[in-house]
């Protein structure tokens, strides 16, 4: 039997905003957005993205969930994508078990080390009477009260401390090394376990999970097995310097792409894919090389939204970026022609919005593409919260989508 020991250990009170990096919208130069460390110091540097907000205004609470929330988001976009990390520890780390580190932190310090629990059974000394196995298996002095049991069998509960605390040690200790600085932890000298180790706390831990229905403890214990799996899949020694992040504003628009298909669905299909054909003088047709690809493409009711994602602060999509999305329209309108479908176009940006988290900032218009009649001649613009975008993307949450392609009549 498993159970948890009433051992917290509280969090160190700190100033998180110390670590951060803020990007106002004003900020348009090439950036990295992402943890990075540099080696003269215990604790990383944390560059926020445009559009998060500023850190010296948050509690350290807020800034640990924001925080947390975009390290999830980079490995999930970076595996989503297929690269590596930009980082040291190399492709591997599109596998960073930060969840993993993240609830062994916080359940140590909500409910202390796990302990085992063995239960014997005895007749004397103390200990809890168990009735029914009493009654069952042992004999009564007979008395004109009735039936007096001299020896009543006692359960003693022995707790262990020895296996699963050791190995939940050493969990912690690997979370507290890589990010414990995100939960004013100290960072502790760690010393590897060698493989054949590794493989012995695995095997227990899977024997451990058969012996609890705690699913809280269950989920622990999952986690456990997930970062002990990490130092058995990964040969090289733990290195204490390591970066997450996305370098650079295309492909931080990259990343601010795949939240916003993941939130209002992908355009990159086959469906609504335009292409150019040549017609040659003989006659003869080809494909010209390299579809024009809708970011995501979305339907409610009689309304269909061409959605472009576009990472930008103050400063605007341009002119060509406008034309291309007016294309886009009117290609989707003639593909959905004859369904009654009215299609607009809505840039999609970053910004720091609060509740209800989306905002209309205006439309752009082409002066050679200007119908009236046209809906999607006009392309609208919408700033997003950053921060909400992320949670919506993690939690697959699509359920505001509709509101926040809403564009007010004129």
């Amino acid at each position: 039997m498993i159970q948890q020991s009433l051992e917290p250990r509280s969090i160190q009170d700190y100033y998180l905003a110390d670590f951060c990096e803020f990007r106002s919208l004003s900020d348009s130069g090439e950036h990295y957005v992402g943890i990075k460390f540099d080696d003269s110091k215990e604790h990383p540097i944390i560059h926020l993205p445009l559009g998060c907000p500023d850190p010296s205004t948050l509690s350290t609470l807020e800034l640990r969930k924001i925080i947390s929330m975009l390290i999830r988001v980079i490995i999930k976009v970076k595996r989503e994508l297929n690269k590596g990390l930009d980082d040291k520890r190399g492709e591997n780390s599109i596998q960073f078990p930060f969840d993993a580190y993240r609830r062994l932190i916080l359940d140590y310090v909500n409910f202390g080390f796990i302990r085992e629990s063995e239960r014997n059974e005895t007749t004397s000394g103390s200990g809890r009477i168990d009735w029914s196995k009493t009654l069952r298996k042992s004999q009564p002095l007979w008395t004109k009260s009735g039936p007096v049991y001299l020896s009543p069998i006692r359960i003693n509960t022995i707790y262990s401390h020895q296996d699963i605390m050791q190995i939940q040690s050493y969990c912690l200790k690997l979370a507290d090394f890589h990010i414990g600085w995100l939960y004013g932890r100290k960072k502790p000298i760690l010393r590897q376990w060698s493989s054949a180790k590794l493989l012995w706390a695995r095997n227990k831990i899977e024997l451990f999970k058969r012996q609890t229905f705690d699913s809280r403890i269950s989920k622990l214990l999952r986690s456990m097995q997930i970062i002990l799996s990490n130092q058995v899949d990964d040969s090289r020694n733990i290195e204490g310097y390591y970066n997450i992040g996305i370098q650079g504003n295309t492909a931080v628009g990259d990343m601010w792409e795949k939240m916003v298909e993941g939130v209002f669905g992908s355009g990159k299909h086959g469906q609504y894919s335009p292409q150019a054909i040549y017609t040659h003088a003989n006659q003869s047709s080809s494909a010209a090389a390299g579809n024009m690809e809708l970011d995501s493409i979305r339907f409610d009711g009689s309304i269909c939204t061409v959605i472009d994602a576009k990472y930008y602060g103050e400063r605007l999509p341009a002119t060509s970026d406008i034309n291309k999305q007016i294309t886009y329209g009117e290609w989707v309108a003639k593909k959905l022609e004859g369904k009654n479908l009215q299609v607009q176009n809505l840039f999609i940006l970053p910004g720091e919005v609060l509740d209800p988290h989306h905002e209309y900032i205006g439309y752009a218009t082409m002066d050679i593409l200007e119908d009236k009649s046209k809906p999607y001649h006009k392309v609208h613009l919408k700033r997003i919260d950053f921060c909400q975008l992320m949670k919506m993307y993690l939690q697959n949450d699509k359920s505001k989508s509709k509101d926040f392609c809403h564009i007010p009549v004129d």
